[in-house]
């Protein structure tokens, strides 16, 4: 059965989308690869753990039970932030071994949550597939969208569609610190709140804007693309007055 007043926050760094999702009066299942991050998570949401309100977990994803790789982004203000990882050991290549599990078996565990956000910069794909069999998917999640490989985005949605979401919507990153919780909110409890760069922002029926289905979302990113390869970093050396790349992010519900 859905659980109604749970979120998944895969791939949750800072924990800033935590924030937001335990301020709207969810429970959270916070899940990061990078020992350093839940260490941090821990730390900064201790009253909410002991509330029961709040697991953190060091895993990552995968489409079987083992171990993967994970690397560590020493330049990212998350790192400058909470500093070296601890609890797990650093390889000369700046990675580190991590436990890794199918979604599925977490929503076994935990139960299958309202709204999933995915977050692992790159292996979305890989998450959408460590769903598949699952009898019951949450209404709403969202992953970072592939901006490297227009077929890896395709091959996103078609992902999607196998697992029977028919609905999306695309939202820019770079503009998620504009967004205005709505009031009344529909998605939790009606609450103000200050979205912080880089984080996931509003969710499920909470987002302004029409649904598209997936031909539409796909056209939509057509246009994306073009910006990435426009603003791509070769073409930021050439003429640095260029913005960089928009982020998005792909949302999507049953």
């Amino acid at each position: 059965m859905i659980d109604r007043t749970l979120i998944f926050d895969v791939g949750a760094r800072a924990g800033d989308d935590t924030a937001f999702y335990l301020k709207r009066g969810f429970k959270v299942v916070a899940i990061d690869a990078a020992p350093g991050r839940c260490a941090a998570l821990s730390a900064r949401f201790a009253e909410e753990i002991d509330a029961g309100r709040l697991e953190v977990l060091n895993l990552g994803v995968a489409e079987a039970s083992g171990f993967i790789d994970v690397p560590l982004d020493m330049a990212s203000p998350l790192r400058r932030r909470i500093g070296s990882p601890r609890g797990g050991a650093v390889r000369a290549a700046r990675t580190a071994r991590a436990p890794a599990e199918p979604l599925s078996e977490l929503f076994h565990e935990f139960g299958t949550p309202h709204y999933c956000k995915i977050d692992l910069s790159g292996a979305g794909l890989v998450a959408l597939r460590s769903l598949e069999g699952l009898a019951e998917l949450p209404p709403h999640l969202s992953l970072e969208s592939d901006r490297r490989s227009w077929d890896g985005l395709v091959q996103e949605f078609i992902a999607l569609g196998d697992l029977g979401y028919r609905r999306f919507k695309l939202v820019n990153q770079s503009l998620v610190p504009f967004q205005i919780p709505p009031e009344p909110a529909l998605e939790g409890m009606t609450c103000d709140h200050a979205f912080e760069p880089g984080s996931s922002g509003l969710f499920g029926e909470d987002l302004s804007g029409r649904w598209l289905d997936a031909f539409e979302a796909i056209e939509a990113y057509k246009t994306v693309f073009l910006g990435y390869v426009l603003n791509s970093q070769s073409a930021r050396q050439r003429d640095p007055q260029l913005p960089p790349p928009d982020i998005y992010d792909t949302h999507a519900a049953l």
